[in-house]
C-alpha cells in the first residue's frame, strides 16, 4: 500500500517497525510551547513516538474510510471527513415523510413513529416492529371506506381521493340484444383508464364478453333460444359474468321490459314464438377486477360503461348496460 504522511527519501532514517509509544501519564492536556530565546533550548521536544502516534491516527482514518490512497494528494483527511456525512432523503412515491432534514447544529432528524389506536411498535437493537394490537380490533391496515358507481351508459371522469392507498376496480360489459330471425347489436366495452376493461356480449346467441384487462378475467354467458326445428320456445338472454341475468319470458308475441337483460350485463331475450323463425337471446357482458396502488393511478381515469345492445325486433329485449364499481381504500389505524 501507498506510504502516506510518513517519513522518506535520501538520509531521513525512517523505519518499517514502528517504536514503542508510551503515554504521557499527565492528566491535564498539555500544549507544545516555543524557546524563550535563541539561545535557550526550554522550547517542548517533538518526539519520535509522538509523531508516530498521530501519523497512526491520519492513517486509519483515511483506510477507515475506504479513501482511495494517494502520497501527492492533500485532501485525503478531507475525504474521510466528509465520506461520514451524508445527505439523508426521503424515497418512494407515497407514504409518510420520516427524515426532517437538518437541525441547527448540523444534526440529522428523523420523526419518530407513533402508534396510533390498536397498533402496536415493539422494538430491539436491530428493528422495530409495527403490528395490530392483540385483541384490539382491525389494526394498522387499509380498508374500503367508500365507493363510487357508475351505472348509466357513458364516459365518466373518476377523480382520486386525498390520502388514497388503493382502489378495487370491478366492472362489467354490456349484454347482447335478443333477436328473432336476427338482428341486434353487441353491447359495449367498460373500462377504467388503462387498467380494467371487458368486452360486451354479442346478439342473437353471438360470443359472450370477456374480460380483457384485470387480475381477474371471466367470460359472460351464451345467449339461448329456439332454432327452425323447436315447436315452441323463446329466446333466453345470457347472464353477465358474475352479474345479472338474461330476459325471456314463455309466452307468446309479448313485449315488455322483462325481455330485457339485467344490469349488469345480461344478455336480452325473446318471447315465445311458434316455429319458422330461429329466437335467440343476446349473449351476456364480460367481468374484470383490479387492486389498484394510489401511486398506479392518475389524478383522473376516464371511465367508460359499456352501453346494452339493441334488441333486433319488437318482440325481443334489449342487453343490460354494464356497470363499474370502484371501491376506495384508506389507511386506518
Amino acid at each position: 500500500m501507498p506510504n502516506i504522511f510518513g517519513p522518506g527519501g535520501s538520509g531521513v532514517n525512517e523505519t518499517t517497525e514502528r517504536p514503542p509509544h508510551a503515554a504521557t501519564g499527565s492528566a491535564s492536556d498539555t500544549w507544545f510551547r516555543d524557546c524563550s530565546s535563541a539561545l535557550l533550548k526550554d522550547g517542548t521536544v517533538i518526539r519520535a513516538g509522538w509523531l508516530n502516534f498521530m501519523l497512526a491516527n491520519m492513517r486509519r482514518a483515511i483506510r477507515g474510510r475506504n479513501v482511495a490512497e494517494n502520497e501527492t494528494d492533500d485532501d485525503l483527511l478531507l475525504k474521510a471527513i466528509n465520506s461520514v456525512d451524508r445527505d439523508v432523503i426521503n424515497v418512494g412515491a407515497a407514504g409518510a415523510l420520516l427524515y426532517a432534514g437538518k437541525d441547527a447544529n448540523g444534526r440529522h432528524q428523523i420523526k419518530r413513529v407513533k402508534a396510533g389506536t390498536n397498533v402496536t411498535i415493539t422494538e430491539t437493537s436491530t428493528e422495530v416492529t409495527i403490528a395490530a394490537a392483540a385483541g384490539g380490533g382491525a389494526g394498522l391496515g387499509a380498508y374500503p371506506l367508500a365507493a363510487q358507481t357508475y351505472s348509466a351508459a357513458g364516459s365518466f371522469t373518476w377523480s382520486k381521493p386525498a390520502n388514497l392507498v388503493l382502489a378495487r376496480v370491478r366492472l362489467w360489459g354490456g349484454g347482447g340484444g335478443g333477436g328473432i330471425g336476427g338482428g341486434g347489436t353487441s353491447g359495449g366495452t367498460s373500462s377504467f383508464g388503462t387498467h380494467v376493461s371487458a368486452t360486451g356480449g354479442s346478439p342473437y346467441g353471438g360470443a359472450p364478453g370477456q374480460g380483457t384487462v384485470g387480475h381477474l378475467t371471466l367470460q359472460g354467458a351464451y345467449g339461448l333460444g329456439k332454432d327452425v326445428n323447436d315447436t315452441r320456445s323463446h329466446g333466453v338472454g345470457g347472464a353477465g359474468a358474475m352479474g345479472g341475468g338474461g330476459g325471456g319470458v314463455p309466452q307468446a308475441k309479448q313485449t315488455g321490459a322483462h325481455l330485457n337483460g339485467i344490469q349488469p350485463g345480461g344478455g336480452g331475450g325473446t318471447a315465445l314464438l311458434y316455429h319458422g323463425q330461429d329466437c335467440r337471446g343476446g349473449s351476456g357482458g364480460g367481468y374484470a377486477e383490479k387492486y389498484i396502488p394510489a401511486e398506479d393511478l392518475g389524478a383522473t381515469e376516464t371511465v367508460l360503461v359499456g352501453a346494452g345492445g339493441a334488441k333486433g325486433n319488437l318482440e325481443s329485449g334489449n342487453g343490460a348496460p354494464g356497470l363499474v364499481l370502484v371501491e376506495h381504500y384508506f389507511l386506518v389505524t
